[in-house]
């Protein structure tokens, strides 16, 4: 048997992964390195490319943005595809509920502090979101996370954020309500609610 020697230059001179700053990742865009239309996220460093959008995908999101935004207490807005700030993250999740108006951050992106819920919904993405995106948000204190299944009619709703995870998730079927709450308000809505035509 031979064993290899690894030296600290061998290791050195390996190679490794970069991790993106948040500035870095800003003047990809600026400097006409990723180019506008490309759809990325900055997730641990690293430029996600996201899936584009099908129809269905696209349909969905527009549907429960507005389903939300009609039931929205006054002071709340519901968002589309919107880059949130979560520490050195900058990810841009399907639907965003936020206090206050866009114009309250012209100059500054969302933070947890803004943000009452933030909504996923997903097909071929449902493990990476029910998964890594919980987890990333659980850990950067997002109140309320709901993963809208299209595949299977269902919803995940993950509350009560701590570093290691959600600690409250609930599977709801078609029929069964979310509780949300915003402020001192409480929505309960179904996913059959939002469907119905």
């Amino acid at each position: 048997m031979v064993l290899a020697t690894i030296s600290k230059q061998s290791i050195e001179d390996a190679p490794h992964r970069y991790e993106f700053s948040i500035d870095e990742y800003l003047q990809l865009y600026e400097k006409g390195i990723l180019p506008p239309e490309l759809r990325t996220e900055l997730i641990d460093g690293e430029v996600i490319r996201m899936t584009p959008p099908g129809p269905e995908h696209s349909s969905f999101v527009l549907i429960v943005s507005e389903f939300l935004r009609r039931r929205l207490p006054a002071d709340w807005y519901a968002a589309t595809e919107i880059v949130i700030k979560l520490g050195k993250h900058l990810p841009v999740p399907d639907v965003t509920i936020f206090r206050g108006s866009p114009l309250d951050h012209l100059d500054n992106y969302l933070t947890p502090s803004d943000i009452g819920l933030l909504v996923e919904v997903a097909k071929s993405s449902l493990n990476y979101d029910l998964e890594y995106k919980a987890k990333l948000y659980a850990e950067n204190n997002i109140a309320q996370y709901l993963v809208v299944d299209l595949e299977n009619r269902e919803m995940t709703f993950f509350h009560a954020p701590e570093k290691n995870g959600y600690q409250k998730t609930t599977r709801l079927r078609i029929n069964d309500q979310v509780p949300l709450l915003l402020g001192e308000i409480v929505l309960s809505f179904s996913l059959a609610e939002i469907i119905k035509r």
